[in-house]
Parts: structure tokens; C-alpha cells; sequence
């Protein structure tokens, strides 16, 4: 199973990301919205992709979430396989089982990443706020020590790279950009005394910054 060729939508948007990282982020959002609206081509099977906006409360700014629609049952999806006829679909429609249990350690960490985004959603209902916990909880106690620290200093070098957008963001007012400025040397030093001191890392394992 873990041999499943297959295209990630993430994965695509993080290339894309990297690619016109030297944009605001305003410009980065349109260039890859216009990007993916325009589908991706895969083993020479053109992909729709549908994008799904929402308010993340964290960013303070709307945010787009991508996803290709399956040729075979248009239904949205994260991930497209390659079928043993080489037909392109979703893990359903691949007949791939349920409890498939090809899932890396990225993979965990880009399904808790989904599910922290969902719980800014303004609409969200208890039973689903629940569930979503839940989902969260099992993912992070499969990871292993290693990648649970890592995912704890990504998350802090996450809120550094928001904090110093935001404290240069043309939009901002004077005072608001002064405050993610705080904000970026109060996270910058608490990343620091984690590494450092072993707090965010396994003992056999050291991090370097």
C-alpha cells in the first residue's frame, strides 16, 4: 500500500508558496488562487481544483482551502491516486480501504494543521468542534516523540513568519504593526529557551536553529 503513486493538493500549494514567497502575502494568495483555478495537470489528466474561503480568526484575514474534484465521482478530495488501470481518483473511487495505514508523519501533522483550521470557523457546531478534538488528539499521540517536537517548534516558526507580515503589512495600522513586533521578539525567545534548553526537542535528538 505504501507504494500508492497519488498527488497532494498541499503539497501543491506549498510549491506554489515557495514560489512567490517574495510577494505580499495579498499578491501570494492571487497568484496561487489564479494558479490553481486554472487545474493541474497529472499524468496527462487535467484536475479541477475548487477553493473554499473562510475566515481564520488567527490570521485575521479571509483564507483559501484547495481541493481537486475527482474525475471519476466529482466528489473533493485532498489526495488523487493512481489506480492499478492508471485511471486518476480519489481514495474511494481507488477502492482504497478505510483503515489504510500508509499515513507518514507528515501526513499527521498536515491532518492536524486541517483540523486547527477548522475550529476558527465561526459556524461550526459543538458536535463538530468535538470531533475535530478528537481527531486532533489521535493524530498527535500517533506521532512519534521526534516529529511531536518538531511540529511544536514549526508551529512557533509559523507564528514568527505571521508576526513579522504582519508587522510590515501596508494595511496595519502603526500600532498594530508595533504589537506583532512584540509579539515576534516574545515568540522568538521562547523558541530559543525550547531548542535550547531540550524542552521541544527528544533526548536522543537535537534541533539547531
Amino acid at each position: 500500500m505504501n507504494s500508492l503513486e497519488y498527488i497532494e493538493i498541499n503539497e501543491i500549494h506549498r510549491e506554489l508558496k515557495e514560489e512567490y514567497k517574495l510577494l505580499t502575502q495579498a499578491d501570494t494568495d492571487t497568484k496561487i488562487e489564479d494558479r490553481l483555478s486554472k487545474g493541474i495537470l497529472f499524468k496527462n489528466v487535467k484536475i479541477s481544483v475548487d477553493t473554499l474561503k473562510s475566515y481564520n480568526h488567527l490570521a485575521g484575514r479571509v483564507c483559501a482551502l484547495y481541493y481537486f474534484i475527482c474525475p471519476v465521482c466529482k466528489k473533493r478530495c485532498r489526495k488523487l491516486y493512481v489506480t492499478e488501470n492508471s485511471k486518476i481518483a480519489c481514495r474511494t473511487c481507488s477502492k482504497i480501504k478505510n483503515k489504510f495505514e500508509g499515513k507518514t508523519q507528515a501526513d499527521r501533522i498536515m491532518k492536524i494543521q486541517m483540523y486547527l483550521h477548522g475550529l476558527f470557523n465561526s459556524k461550526i457546531t459543538a458536535k463538530k468542534r468535538r470531533m475535530l478534538i478528537k481527531n486532533i488528539i489521535t493524530h498527535y499521540q500517533k506521532l512519534d516523540d521526534t516529529y511531536k517536537m518538531r511540529y511544536n517548534t514549526v508551529a512557533f516558526k509559523e507564528l514568527q513568519k505571521w508576526c513579522l507580515e504582519a508587522s510590515i503589512a501596508k494595511d496595519n495600522s502603526s500600532e498594530y504593526k508595533k504589537a506583532a513586533k512584540d509579539m515576534l521578539k516574545i515568540l522568538r525567545n521562547i523558541r530559543k529557551v525550547l531548542v535550547f534548553s531540550g524542552l521541544s526537542i527528544s533526548k536522543n535528538n537535537k534541533l539547531t536553529i
